[in-house]
């Protein structure tokens, strides 16, 4: 069975991925775009940072499993992938306790000014009652989870920990006993955008949130409110938050997704100074490589043996 490992991965993440699975398995590292456009054999397809469409499918003709790295599938056509009986599976809530640590570094780095302090001592300044107007912390602060899964959960869990008040909203709410243990309070998202000092946003890019937080909901933020994106760029209109951070509608952005990766070099927002960019890190630790790598060979392995996949996401396509 032939595996194509695609994408940049942690640096022995293909070796053990060939040394965990039986010999009738040959795995092949693409890590360019130039050989993934070449790719035209493959079994299995485990996928990182590149899309698949459907004139990949239809190129790589033998495909049967696309186990993508991750969470997110927004990078998967998974009706296209359906109609030709190709399993896409994820690996959900993998990476959660990572992707909340950078939330709470991008929401702190605002909050103390901390690139700009960094830039201007680079530079020979001394910057310490420059950003004094604009300086917080979190204890009493109001924050708003954006979707409430694996991440948001983790979030609140760790924004709690600075005597923050939770908030969410979600397609789905909590039944009140669970809302009671988790200490967090549903609301309307119009309501979390008006209230909450702090947003965050933790819903996949779908049709109906492609946009969502567009000139109309952040005109309903506070102006000293931030708001923190590190799910994906398509949900945050990008134009129209430049147009709220250059006219200090709001205070400041943290993001670590983008509507186009990697960003393009006229971005206006590279040239603002209150935001924190980082070039979609969240959910990149080393120290998860050895859990994700378990999964994806399990995955294969139940593949080979006609077992039952794990954490299917286009089975009502198939």
């Amino acid at each position: 069975m032939k595996v194509a490992v695609v994408g940049k991965y942690t640096q022995g993440t293909v070796e053990k991925i060939q040394e965990l699975l039986p010999s009738d398995f040959k795995v092949l590292e693409i890590d360019t775009k130039e050989k993934f456009d070449d790719l035209t054999s493959a079994d299995c397809i485990v996928l990182r940072g590149f899309r698949m469409e459907e004139e990949t499918m239809n190129r790589i003709s033998n495909l049967r499993f696309i186990q993508r790295w991750g969470a997110g599938y927004d990078t998967v056509d998974i009706k296209a992938a359906g109609r030709r009986g190709i399993y896409v599976s994820n690996l959900p809530g993998i990476n959660a306790y990572s992707v909340s640590e950078i939330v709470l570094t991008h929401i702190l780095a605002l909050y103390k000014n901390l690139i700009n302090h960094h830039n201007s001592i680079c530079k020979g300044i001394w910057t310490r009652d420059l950003y004094n107007e604009r300086t917080f912390t979190l204890k009493n602060k109001t924050v708003g989870l954006i979707g409430f899964g694996n991440v948001a959960r983790n979030v609140c869990k760790r924004v709690q920990c600075f005597d923050t008040f939770v908030q969410y909203y979600d397609i789905t709410r909590l039944d009140s006993s669970e809302e009671k243990r988790l200490n967090v309070k549903y609301v309307t998202l119009e309501d979390l955008l008006r209230t909450s000092d702090v947003v965050s946003i933790h819903v996949p890019l779908t049709t109906e949130t492609q946009n969502l937080i567009n000139k109309d909901k952040l005109a309903l933020m506070k102006k000293t409110s931030i708001i923190i994106n590190t799910s994906r760029g398509g949900i945050v209109n990008e134009k129209d938050l430049y147009d709220a951070l250059v006219n200090n509608k709001i205070l400041g952005a943290g993001l670590d997704c983008f509507s186009t990766e990697p960003i393009n070099d006229d971005n206006p927002l590279l040239k603002l100074n209150n935001v924190v960019l980082t070039p979609h890190i969240g959910g990149a630790s080393v120290d998860l490589s050895d859990e994700m790598i378990s999964h994806v060979v399990d995955n294969l392995l139940r593949l080979r043996d006609k077992k039952e996949l794990k954490y299917v996401v286009n089975s009502e396509y198939l």
